[in-house]
Formats: structure tokens, sequence, C-alpha cells
């Protein structure tokens, strides 16, 4: 991905996925090069993804179930 905000930075960090750091600073062969090592581990890629995104939404539930019982 490219960091073009700093909650781009956070969920690349979260999946362990390299970035370019700088939108406005970036070389093209260095995403290509990104892109080459997602596509070589794609399963593994996608296994991570759909393992954060569910703990993600784990950690929203809480969240909604937390403030329920505030306001209840």
């Amino acid at each position: 991905g490219i960091v073009y905000d700093p909650k781009v930075k956070y969920y690349l960090d979260e999946l362990h996925v390299q970035g370019v750091e700088d939108v406005h600073d970036f070389q093209p062969e260095e995403v290509e090069g990104y892109v080459d090592e997602i596509m070589n581990n794609y399963d593994e890629v996608c296994h991570r993804i759909a393992r954060e995104t569910k703990h993600h939404r784990d950690e929203a539930r809480k969240n909604i179930d937390y403030l329920l019982s505030i306001i209840d």
C-alpha cells in the first residue's frame, strides 16, 4: 500500500505488510517489489488479512457491547 494517511500506515502495520512510506516520494520498482511479495505469498497474505479483519471486528463488537451496557 501507499501511505497517504496515518490510518493506512496503521492498517499496513497491523497486517505486517510493507508499504511505500511517502506518497510523494516512491519508486515504481519499490511498489512492484511489494506487489511481487504479496503475490508470491498470496494465500498467507489472504489468511492474515482475514484473521486481522476478524480480530478488528471482534474488538469493534466489544466496544459496541460496552457502549450499549453504559446507556442501558
